[in-house]
């Protein structure tokens, strides 16, 4: 770790009573980050990466305090890569009737952003599906997206970026703005 900002973070991340009061630490967290403006890259992926409930939470309070924490973390600090571990995070614990408004603030956050749908692509395919077809369509549109950037990285054969294009026109062609949107995809890269 080279950052010294985030070597402050990460003294409170692995804090002893983050297991104990859920609340009183993610406070403490969120103090410090008061004080830490603007956020780089290390502590991004520190929160990103340590800041996030991985195995669950005990208390519906803890996971109000989780999904409050980040709540206020991303109304102050504006990166995707934090908006999408926000929704992840109210997806995971803000109950099932938020999962439609998690998955639209991941797929914003990817089209900032395209490297980060592989990170959140497994959690919110299926919700995609029983959110609609406009929110399928959105986020089969982020996976260009992040298709289109690995092509432009030379990470992708073009091949595989042209047949995902086939397949979303293939089952959404009727959408009168899709051929738009994938023209500003193209555009944007």
């Amino acid at each position: 770790m080279t950052s010294p900002q985030a070597r402050r973070i990460h003294a409170i991340l692995d804090m002893p009573d983050r297991r104990g009061n859920v609340a009183t630490w993610l406070a403490t967290l969120n103090t410090a980050l008061d004080a830490e403006s603007p956020l780089d890259d290390e502590t991004v992926r520190l929160l990103v990466d340590h800041a996030r409930p991985r195995w669950g939470v005990r208390t519906p309070d803890d996971a109000s305090a989780y999904v409050a924490f980040w709540s206020r973390l991303v109304a102050r600090h504006d990166d995707p890569r934090l908006q999408a571990a926000s929704a992840d995070v109210i997806y995971l614990l803000g109950g099932p009737s938020r999962s439609c408004e998690a998955l639209a603030i991941v797929v914003a956050a990817i089209f900032r952003r395209p490297e980060i749908f592989i990170d959140y692509a497994g959690d919110f395919g299926d919700v995609a599906k029983q959110c609609g077809r406009s929110q399928q369509v959105d986020f089969e549109l982020a996976k260009i997206a992040y298709y289109s950037a690995l092509v432009d990285r030379g990470e992708m054969d073009d091949a595989d970026l042209r047949d995902a294009v086939r397949e979303i026109l293939a089952t959404h062609g009727d959408d009168e703005d899709l051929r738009n949107r994938l023209r500003l995809i193209a555009h944007s890269s």
